[in-house]
């Protein structure tokens, strides 16, 4: 008999955790713990589904948390608190805020998860459901859009026969300090990344388990023609209105260094082609999307960015994604991003991949700089210190690049794929907390 596996979902609409729990159905009976209302008929006809809300004493808690908690445990953390103090209109908020920042900085404030789990610790409040199940599984994250259910999680602790498991989702999670800690074990996508999750966080070695990630098990060598192709991955997005247009989320400067990109390649006469995987979800301008589309040397890749506005995908429609994706990479001279995680699936391809450090976007105050944010954010300085000509630091480094590129030679970039690999890859599969 299966034994019983318990999944928080939040986002239905992200394929590589539908094929995650799909995995994990082959070896267990799978119930999903979710506060959406609807759920797709992929997960309806295939998993038992219990749905969940949050009372008022538990909003509350989350208002706390957020207000009071320590913002100085990632420059990440830090640098986005320091966006909302700009933009905060509401001078409770602001005040409220100012506080935070300062009494993070002296030390005195805790860290999210101590919060919560203070909170939760008196709260007269159990889940009997719990005792079913043999093992909890939920993502690291503890903001809502991962993790709703924030107080099964916590009040989780009581069942002693439960093992509760954290899923570092991505690589650049490992770094954040707004997360759960209470766990049995937690998941981690490499050897390297392990270390340095154990040294951020005083994690005992023996709960951090490797486990070959999901979003990389699609990816296939092929043989593949020769193109001049080079595949520009959008590193920002969001679902707002007009992102182009908001100084925090850097949507702009993907979009305004592809015009970058065309430019030289057109002043230079330059045998290359650009094609944008865009970011998906995000709402682009109209305007956005047809400047680019009528650029000669410039593709968009539609087919995959309209891919992700559907709210329902077959097991089907999901395996013909990734296969054009794999496709696509295999097929391409080279790749670049600002930091995407499409860099690495890339190197696992053994394609030369290329990471932006700067921005052609000038901003009129310098906390919005692209410079200024990317210089401190922990995921951007881990892949700076690899000290390799595939970090682009200016337009000069980019047009020597791309004359490369035009030319075929690639060998001389392959080294900072070995790099990449070391750090982020790990193809040995190993779910033994399972057994």
């Amino acid at each position: 008999m299966k034994k019983k596996l318990l999944i928080t979902v939040e986002n239905f609409r992200n394929i590589f955790i539908i094929l995650f729990i799909s995995k994990l159905n082959q070896q267990f009976d799978v119930t999903i713990l979710t506060s959406k209302k609807k759920i797709p008929k992929l997960f309806k006809s295939s998993y038992k589904i219990i749905k969940i809300k949050k009372n008022c004493f538990e909003k509350i808690i989350d208002k706390v948390c957020i207000y009071f908690s320590n913002c100085h445990g990632s420059y990440k953390q830090l640098y986005y608190l320091k966006f909302q103090l700009f933009f905060e209109t509401n001078i409770v908020k602001y005040i409220l805020l100012c506080i935070k920042y300062f009494l993070s900085k002296i030390g005195i404030l805790p860290f999210t998860n101590t919060l919560y789990r203070i909170f939760y610790s008196v709260y007269p409040k159990n889940y009997n459901f719990l005792k079913k199940f043999d093992y909890f599984l939920y993502d690291f994250r503890i903001n809502d859009e991962h993790n709703f259910s924030k107080c099964i999680i916590y009040k989780s602790n009581n069942y002693l026969n439960l093992r509760r498991i954290a899923w570092v989702y991505s690589w650049d999670n490992s770094y954040i300090y707004s997360s759960i800690f209470n766990a049995d074990y937690f998941l981690v996508w490499s050897k390297e990344l392990k270390k340095i999750f154990i040294d951020r966080h005083k994690i005992d070695n023996k709960k951090v388990i490797v486990n070959y990630p999901i979003q990389f098990q699609y990816l296939k060598k092929i043989k593949n023609k020769k193109t001049n192709v080079i595949l520009f991955s959008c590193s920002y997005g969001s679902s707002k209105k007009n992102p182009e247009d908001d100084n925090k989320i850097y949507v702009k400067d993907d979009i305004e260094m592809i015009h970058h990109l065309h430019k030289i390649i057109k002043k230079n006469k330059l045998n290359l082609k650009i094609l944008v995987r865009l970011y998906p979800g995000t709402n682009y301008k109209k305007k956005t999307l047809r400047d680019l589309s009528n650029l000669n040397n410039v593709d968009i890749d539609l087919e995959s960015f309209n891919f992700f506005t559907k709210g329902n995908f077959s097991k089907k429609e999901i395996s013909d994604h990734l296969t054009k994706k794999n496709l696509l990479i295999n097929n391409a001279r080279a790749v670049f991003s600002f930091g995407s995680t499409f860099n690495i699936e890339a190197a696992i391809l053994d394609k030369p991949v290329f990471h932006i450090e700067y921005s052609v976007v000038n901003r009129k105050n310098r906390l919005f700089e692209y410079h200024n944010f990317q210089k401190n954010i922990e995921d951007f300085v881990f892949l700076k210190n690899l000290k390799n000509s595939n970090v682009i630091k200016d337009p000069n480094d980019m047009k020597k690049i791309l004359f490369n590129l035009n030319q075929n030679t690639n060998k001389d970039y392959l080294k900072y794929n070995q790099s990449l690999k070391k750090i982020f890859f790990n193809n040995e599969e190993n779910l033994n907390i399972f057994n």
